[in-house]
């Protein structure tokens, strides 16, 4: 089976400046107490959350497809899978004609070209194990 996850720098980078808000706004809301305390534990607490998922993203390429999205997973057998392709972001084009975009390899707008190389390099990596599978 192959995984393809985003570089461990770039989710540590992402995870850690998740992290530092949640943390950051629970400090700022035990200062203020009451109300604002319980607003700013959920806030973090939903950052914090945040983070964990965002490190969870990733393509799984084994007896299925299986990609972990920030919402939702989806689990796509491969006699469903026409190709993967690059749109602004990673995509899984179904034999069906849907899209299932892949958020682990869709940089954010402005992102650095190095970000977008990388994704552009997984695709190309799940588009050669599906052909290869083909044969």
């Amino acid at each position: 089976m192959t995984v393809l996850r985003p570089p461990s720098g770039q989710r540590i980078i992402s995870g850690g400046a998740l992290a530092i808000t949640g943390a950051a706004v629970i400090a700022g809301g035990l200062a203020d107490g009451g109300r604002v305390l319980l607003l700013a534990v959920l806030c973090g607490l939903g950052a914090l959350a945040a983070a964990w998922r965002t490190d969870r993203m990733r393509v799984e390429l084994g007896a299925q497809v299986v990609v972990v999205n920030f919402l939702r997973r989806h689990v796509v057998p491969w006699d469903e899978v026409a190709r993967f392709d690059y749109e602004a972001g990673a995509v899984l084009l179904g034999s069906d004609d849907r899209r299932t975009r892949i958020s682990a390899f869709t940089p954010p707008s402005g992102a650095l070209r190095g970000v977008e190389r990388r994704c552009r390099q997984a695709v190309a990596t799940m588009e050669g194990v599906r052909r290869g599978r083909s044969r």
